[in-house]
């Protein structure tokens, strides 16, 4: 995903890979669901697969072509801040 780490959906090492994953998964679904109606609405057309034309995104949510790209990046960001997803970030995500 833009803007999260692509750890997120790496393997990893150790014995309870399969709950750590759940647990990222839960905690996810989580901060998604505490983001504003319109966040979530642009970052499932963004991340659909395939992902949905910006010009698509555009008619359906209402913005312009050239808004899609900042309120993507600031709808990622409030997702990051999320308090539900912040004990499984490791640190190593770009803050801003």
């Amino acid at each position: 995903m833009d803007g999260l780490s692509t750890r997120w959906c790496e393997p990893t090492q150790g014995k309870h890979d399969g709950d750590l994953a759940q647990e990222r998964g839960i905690a996810l679904r989580a901060a998604f669901a505490g983001l504003p109606e319109r966040c979530r609405r642009l970052l499932s057309l963004l991340f659909a697969d395939p992902p949905t034309p910006y010009t698509e995104v555009s008619e359906r949510i209402g913005i312009a072509v050239g808004a899609i790209g900042p309120n993507r990046q600031r709808c990622l960001d409030r997702l990051r801040r999320d308090s539900a997803l912040a004990p499984l970030l490791d640190g190593t995500e770009v803050a801003r």
